[in-house]
């Protein structure tokens, strides 16, 4: 275990990932997270039980210059911050539970994912550690999956909301084609180090949906940190510093539009809400492929033969058939109305 001695007293060094013998792994910086998560994909800790154990990282930290920014958070940024915190539930939805939204997460499962922001004393600094809620990711893991899927996950998710790199190629993809100045190239510009964390994030993406997903969340959340810069001279994520118009123009983005799409199907119907008066809105599971969202239906569009057999496959847990009009926005389920009810075919 590599250690550094200050006086009488001997701290760690986290640089590299530090594995103990009770399988604990210490997590401490970008560097050490990458080395693991590279050691994973091939496989070395396959059939092993291990503990992932984050100190004091991810951190993210936005920070922004000019007259008036002094220990203070815009409205954009406070908004920007709830953002990323909506993402991080998604992102335990995600690779935790298997779903597509954070609608089902438990209210202790919401508390343990909390982060506070820390703005420095004098300056308009803001800093979110991570490694509390990304440490509760990886110890809900524990168990569902194999030690090298956990550390690809945990670390996965760690890097793609936290890694220097991933910010750096995150602004490289919104500078594409747009108006930014020159030294905004030159420091968005990727180290060869970089680029080779680039590609062993690739590799853990490239066949796990669920991370695919996570990273395409929080470049979304990225985007709203960007178009907080407001009138500020100069906005930094992660130490990457932007100037105002290059911000600007790198959170100039179309608009994505969900498409109308018919999602007709066998389904399992998990609960039901009815508090909004008029309509009720039921949570369904795909039976073909596990897929979660929430569809709603007018209490009157239904008769009553629908109704029965709707609610009898919800509390007999049995597969219904429903038709369904909806819409979806990056694959995910945006809007659904359920238009009709079936009994489940009988297949002989």
């Amino acid at each position: 275990m590599a250690t550094k001695r200050q006086g009488t007293r001997t701290k760690v060094d986290l640089s590299k990932p530090v594995i103990k013998k009770t399988g604990e792994i210490l997590i401490g910086s970008e560097a050490a997270a990458f080395e693991l998560m590279e050691r994973a994909l091939r496989k070395e800790f396959e059939g092993s039980n291990v503990h992932l154990s984050l100190q004091n990282w991810p951190r993210l930290r936005v920070s922004l210059r000019g007259e008036g920014y002094d220990s203070t958070i815009t409205a954009d940024v406070a908004e920007a911050l709830v953002d990323v915190q909506k993402r991080l539930n998604r992102a335990f939805a995600l690779v935790v539970l298997n779903h597509a939204s954070a609608v089902h997460l438990k209210e202790e499962q919401r508390d343990a994912l909390k982060f506070k922001a820390k703005v420095e004393k004098g300056s308009s600094l803001i800093t979110l550690d991570l490694s509390s809620a990304v440490q509760y990711i990886a110890q809900s893991m524990v168990g569902k999956m194999t030690g090298t899927e956990l550390l690809i996950a945990a670390l996965g998710v760690a890097t793609i909301i936290a890694a220097t790199s991933v910010t750096k190629q995150y602004l490289k993809d919104r500078a594409e084609n747009k108006h930014v100045s020159e030294e905004t190239k030159r420091t968005i510009a990727m180290s060869q180090e970089e680029t080779k964390r680039q590609k062993i994030l690739a590799d853990a993406l490239s066949p796990r949906a669920a991370l695919r997903h996570v990273k395409q969340d929080f470049d979304e959340a990225r985007d709203e940190i960007l178009s907080s810069v407001g009138d500020a001279d100069t906005l930094k994520i992660n130490g990457i510093e932007v100037d105002r118009h290059s911000a600007k123009e790198m959170a100039r983005r179309p608009r994505a539009s969900s498409q109308e799409v018919q999602l007709n199907g066998t389904y399992f119907v998990s609960e039901a809400s009815f508090k909004q008066e008029f309509s009720t809105r039921v949570w369904l599971r795909r039976k073909e492929d596990g897929k979660e969202f929430a569809a709603e239906f007018q209490d009157e569009s239904l008769d009553q033969m629908q109704l029965d057999i709707l609610r009898d496959a919800a509390f007999a847990r049995t597969p219904v058939y429903l038709s369904i009009n909806g819409a979806q926005l990056r694959g995910d389920v945006t809007k659904a109305t359920i238009i009709s009810v079936a009994q489940q075919p009988i297949i002989t």
